[in-house]
Order: structure tokens, then sequence, then C-alpha cells
């Protein structure tokens, strides 16, 4: 389908489409049932970037939206609200820096299956919201994108490498599960974890430390676990900062 005003997908309703497109400025698709896309995008009517901007979806707690392929937002301005459980198996094209948001709300889980090639590099992500989850699931190599403010939880399953572009700041747990490994090495980047280090990962040296510092600063108990795998788990430099509460 093709939206050049609001549509509401019910809470009782199955939406299934092959694609989903927004052709004129202010208009999106507000989900409250299930959403099944293969591509969703901006339709660009006009020559150049910045056209049918400010579209939106909104996925309300109870919805479910999943897109099998693609986000292009054809250098429009676009957000994506989150408030329940999204996957996106495919990139975020498109993106002109700062003007593509995704709101991944209180409680909400974003799924994702990309890449994160150049362009998912120039998407705001806000993810200090309370309870929410972003997993980085592909069967491979994946960039770990860095929020604007900072993560709750973050997990890295599925398989292959997951590669900081910044440091991470997380306010909640840090889970490596499946057969994913997190480089930090390779970015010089930092961990700063209020919460849990759970590493589940089958895969051998699950943490690729670097020289980078892990720092825990939560005001309640944090435990570190190494639950598979054939090596223990290694820091170059573990530092404790916490005002009340123990490591274990």
């Amino acid at each position: 389908p093709v939206l050049n005003l609001n549509a509401t997908n019910s809470a009782t309703f199955t939406m299934t489409c092959t694609n989903l497109k927004f052709a004129a400025d202010n208009c999106g698709m507000l989900n409250y049932g299930t959403l099944n896309v293969t591509d969703l995008s901006i339709v660009d009517s006009d020559a150049g970037p910045g056209n049918d901007d400010n579209c939106f979806v909104t996925n309300y707690a109870g919805g479910d939206v999943n897109i099998a392929n693609d986000i292009d937002s054809k250098f429009a301005i676009f957000t994506f609200n989150n408030y329940s459980t999204a996957d996106l198996l495919g990139e975020w094209l498109q993106i002109s820096l700062g003007e593509v948001s995704l709101y991944n709300n209180a409680g909400a889980t974003w799924y994702y299956e990309g890449a994160a090639a150049t362009d998912d590099n120039d998407l705001y992500i806000y993810a200090n919201f309370n309870a929410n989850t972003i997993e980085y699931g592909k069967l491979g190599d994946q960039d770990v994108l860095i929020p604007q403010d900072n993560l709750w939880n973050l997990i890295l399953s599925g398989s292959g490498t997951k590669t900081t572009n910044g440091n991470l700041n997380l306010d909640n747990d840090l889970t490596i599960s499946e057969a994913a490994s997190l480089d930090v090495n390779t970015g010089n980047d930092n961990i700063t974890l209020a919460g849990d280090w759970v590493n589940s990962s089958s895969t051998a040296d699950a943490f690729l430390e670097g020289t980078e510092t892990v720092l825990l600063d939560g005001t309640t108990n944090q435990v570190l676990t190494r639950m598979t795998g054939a090596t223990e788990e290694s820091f170059y430099n573990l530092t404790v900062f916490k005002a009340s509460g123990a490591v274990n």
C-alpha cells in the first residue's frame, strides 16, 4: 500500500504486505496488531533528498512489526517509535545524519539482523528507557550502533562478530549468546555497565577485549557470568566504581 495520510492497524488484525510506502509529509502507520512488511520506504516524488518528511511508524504496546528486508528513508525525515516488539531483518538505507530516528521505548524490544552498513551509522537511536532491549541477532558479523543516550539491555546473538563503533554505556545487562562474539578491540571502545555481564556464547573467545576498560558502576549487586565455551572470561582492565552493591 501507498500511504498519503495516517493508517491504523487494529489490535485484532494481521496486515501483510510486500511494500509499505509513505508518499506525503506527516503520514504514518499506527500499529496495534501484527504488521508483516517485506520492504518499508519513503516515496520521494520530487528530485533530490528531503521530501515526504516527518513520516513515522508507531508500534504500540501489544503490537508486532516484522520487516523482512529494508527500511529505505530516501534521505527524508523518518521516525520509528517502538513500544513493543519490532524485527528488522535488513538494513536502514539512504539516511541523512540525524534525520532518521529509532525510539525503543520502555519495555520494548528491537531485533536487528542487518549488517549495519554505512547508512545505518547515520541513524539516531534513543534507548535510555526503562527495561527496553536491543538485540543484534544476525547469523554473521554486525556493527553495534551507539545510541544518542544510553542502552538499557543489549543482547548479541546469532553468530559472527559484533563490533562496536563507539563506547558502550548500559544501564542494565549485557548478554553475549548463541555463537556471537563482541569486539571492542577494533574500535578501541570501552564499556560502562550498570547491570550483569552474561556470556553464554559457544564461541571460545567471545569477548575480544583488546586493551580496553570494562567499568562496573551499578548501584545494586552485579554478576559476571561465563556459562559455556572453552575459555574463562578475560578482561584487560576491569574497574569497579560502585556507590553500593557487590560484584560476584
